[in-house]
């Protein structure tokens, strides 16, 4: 596949060139990704299903993935951990790094966020930035650019469990207090570490309830009872993320980026999020129920 538009990001990203984002239609089409027949897999048998899902994800991921090793820029990807953390601090020092992940543990988000914020990063995420990463790895970007229309997804924070827990609303399933205790300190501690960081870049500190409205019917279930601790696992039952518009990311976020997302483009998350999610799976877009 001819990639002409290969070399002019290359050039902005490493400030070569004078033009910006706006230049220049931030998109690459995959061959892959286009052949994937949505109305073909739901009339395949079932057991045929599986394999056609992870020979299309399979092709559509290493050809996106070739493209971006091309670009020659630092790269990090992966669930967010102290693994992840060790290997972002480790990458060369670069003005823009590729970054993308299905999200992980706070405390290591905040983390690599504070890196990104102190040291002026800019951010390119192809594929997906869900959970942790959206909330806070994507604000904290210097400039962000998004590539070929990647999953942003958001399936609540830590001040959504926090308001849960401490307005009442919700039965709390675990009877140990000293265990609630610990829990609401924690999420106190994550929720403050991100106001400071949104006050910093300019993003909307209420944007957990922007997500609240969204999804709905939030429980806690319980993940482990051990002693005096009981680990809890806030969910909603209606989705398992939003998946705000580019729209929606600027105006409730105040995120501001180059590209466009997924949520923009109905081709495009009726073979991604089958793709990257699995069947029977709920997302709210655009104020709808969309399932795959």
């Amino acid at each position: 596949m001819k990639r002409p538009i290969k070399y002019v990001i290359i050039s902005l990203l490493l400030g070569i060139s004078s033009c910006t984002f706006n230049d220049v239609k931030f998109h690459e089409t995959h061959d892959s990704l286009n052949s994937f027949d949505v109305e073909n897999y739901h009339n395949l048998p079932d057991e045929e299903r599986s394999q056609y899902l992870k020979n299309s994800f399979t092709s559509y991921h290493s050809e996106a993935t070739d493209l971006i090793v091309e670009w020659q820029l630092p790269f990090a990807a992966g669930e967010v951990d102290k693994q992840l953390y060790n290997d972002f601090l480790g990458l060369p020092k670069s003005k823009s790094v590729v970054f993308f992940s299905g999200g992980g543990e706070e405390r290591y988000s905040g983390k690599i966020a504070n890196f990104i914020i102190d040291n002026k990063i800019n951010l390119i995420v192809p594929h997906l930035c869900a959970s942790a990463c959206a909330e806070d790895i994507l604000p904290a970007a210097q400039k962000l650019y998004f590539f070929d229309e990647p999953i942003i997804a958001f399936h609540g924070s830590a001040q959504n469990a926090l308001f849960h827990l401490t307005s009442g609303k919700h039965e709390d399933p675990c009877p140990y207090p000293s265990s609630k205790v610990e829990l609401m300190e924690q999420y106190q501690s994550t929720v403050d570490d991100k106001i400071l960081r949104y006050r910093k870049t300019g993003h909307n500190i209420e944007f957990w309830k922007e997500q609240e409205q969204r999804l709905k019917n939030f429980s806690f279930g319980v993940e482990m009872k051990a002693g005096d601790f009981c680990l809890r696992v806030p969910s909603y039952t209606n989705a398992i993320y939003w998946l705000p518009t580019s729209k929606e990311l600027k105006n409730l976020l105040g995120l501001k980026f180059e590209g466009s997302v997924c949520a923009d483009n109905k081709n495009c998350y009726r073979k991604k999020l089958l793709l990257f999610f699995g069947p029977d799976k709920s997302f709210v877009i655009n104020g709808e129920i969309f399932t795959t």
